[in-house]
């Protein structure tokens, strides 16, 4: 459900922090990627939970990314639920 439009100070404020959130999550996607190519080099195949876990981790990015530019004013975790 989306939310009413908030005062644009306020927004360009948690604009800022979700570019921080955005970069944190680019790090830890380098991280799960990694881990991911290190457990496919290792056991022929990634590893499951690490699957899931980027999976979510993509949709937070998307949510952060249709926050930054306006597409909703829904924010993401940890406003809302973790993808």
């Amino acid at each position: 459900m989306e939310e009413k439009a908030q005062n644009p100070w306020t927004r360009g404020l948690f604009m800022l922090l979700f570019g921080m959130f955005y970069s944190l999550a680019g790090t830890v996607l380098l991280v799960v990627a990694t881990a991911q190519f290190i457990f496919l080099i290792v056991s022929d195949k990634p590893n499951p939970r690490l699957t899931s876990f980027g999976n979510s981790l993509a949709e937070y990015i998307r949510q952060i990314a249709a926050f930054q530019t306006f597409n909703t004013e829904e924010k993401p975790f940890p406003f809302s639920d973790w993808p």
